[in-house]
């Protein structure tokens, strides 16, 4: 089994994500200011305020925990990455380090079972 961990493309793919999350982000905000100050236009019409309000307090969050959660995850993916470097490496090195270790000057005998009958 062979394979190959292509870091140049990782980092582009994290890097992309990075940066439709810095844009998933901003809207985000720019979407939370818009409902928190819409929450105050109502003026005198008290039960739309209310209403808006009721619905839009647990809401007005959920944008940024997913923005939150979109660099976590890019987070985890680079530091799972850099593991597999760091073990890849290792393991070539070990690798490396036993096969020059190996006596490759000697090699015993072949054993060969002999038949129990004679071939005649």
């Amino acid at each position: 089994m062979s394979y190959d961990i292509d870091v140049p493309s990782l980092q582009a793919i994290l890097m992309a994500v990075a940066t439709e999350g810095t844009a998933l982000h901003d809207a985000v905000n720019a979407a939370k200011t818009g409902g928190d100050d819409t929450a105050g236009q109502f003026g005198t019409a008290t039960e739309v305020a209310e209403a808006f309000t009721s619905f839009w307090t647990p809401r007005a969050d959920v944008g940024q925990r997913i923005s939150s959660l979109v660099f976590r995850k890019a987070e985890t993916v680079a530091v799972a990455t850099q593991a597999f470097l760091v073990g890849d490496d290792e393991m070539h090195y070990n690798a490396h380090s036993i096969m020059t270790r190996v006596d490759t000057g000697y090699v015993p005998p072949l054993f060969r079972p002999q038949p129990l009958t004679p071939l005649d």
